[in-house]
């Protein structure tokens, strides 16, 4: 999907929620919408609703992230050049009520921001911003790039509740790979069975930061940070040491314990 064009913005309504990530609105729209979507459409899916009178942009879902990464300060949009304004797209006159356009779709949460990645995101040529979406274009003129900013507290609190499962996945998929510098107790847990997993959120910054608990086979518990390449935290003998030494960093639970 191109977008030519940017029309002064509407009313802005974002809403996240523990069931479908993310969705935003932009003024009202009484008319059928032309429903773009994108994402391997299995695992990974986004929709764009679009008037077809004008192309406007009127809506957008994240309605399944898959695995969600940690973005980094450089991904960011906010160091382009902006026009204000909803975005237009080419897809004026379209009659069809769906038009899927298969593409790799990453999730990354960073301070503050949440960063959507479609078809392995070229070079940025162009940046349109709403109050707090920018999307970024590359140099075909192709949407590459949504960034949501300036997240609330309450805001990051759900995304990391609603998040948790696919940020799970993720850090699960792989072997933890270990740094020297890290805080490591233990390396005879590596490649052991995971019986459990449970979130961490960090209270003191207010949900931006995640650890992940894992129950392993042999009775341990080890902490990893999905943050940073599933890195090993923490190795501990039991629940409750673990536990105790995540009291005392300041993190609590995200409600819930998954079984991979």
């Amino acid at each position: 999907m191109k977008l030519i064009d940017v029309v002064q913005q509407q009313s802005e309504v974002i809403s996240v929620d523990r069931h479908v990530p993310l969705q935003i609105q932009w003024g009202s729209h009484a008319s059928p919408l032309i429903h773009w979507r994108t994402g391997d459409l299995s695992r990974t899916l986004l929709e764009i609703g679009v008037d077809p009178s004008t192309g406007v942009i009127c809506t957008l879902t994240l309605v399944l992230p898959g695995p969600v990464e940690q973005a980094r300060a450089e991904a960011s949009l906010a160091g382009l050049v902006a026009i204000p304004g909803i975005p237009v797209t080419n897809l004026i006159g379209t009659c069809e009520a769906y038009l899927d356009e298969p593409k790799a779709l990453r999730v990354l949460r960073g301070r503050q921001s949440l960063m959507l990645d479609i078809g392995g995101r070229g070079t940025i040529s162009k940046v349109m911003t709403t109050s707090r979406i920018r999307f970024g274009v590359d140099q075909h003129g192709e949407l590459a790039a949504i960034e949501v900013f300036n997240l609330t507290p309450e805001e990051e609190r759900v995304l990391a509740e609603g998040l948790a499962p696919m940020i799970l996945a993720e850090a699960t998929s792989h072997r933890v790979s270990l740094n020297t510098s890290s805080r490591t107790f233990d390396t005879k847990g590596l490649g052991m069975r995971v019986q459990w997993i449970e979130v961490w959120v960090d209270d003191s910054s207010r949900g931006d930061y995640l650890l992940v608990l894992r129950g392993l086979e042999d009775g341990r518990v080890e902490i990893v940070d999905p943050q940073k390449n599933k890195e090993q935290v923490a190795m501990f003998d039991s629940y409750d040491d673990a536990t105790h030494w995540l009291n005392e960093e300041e993190y609590e639970p995200i409600e819930g314990r998954w079984t991979p």
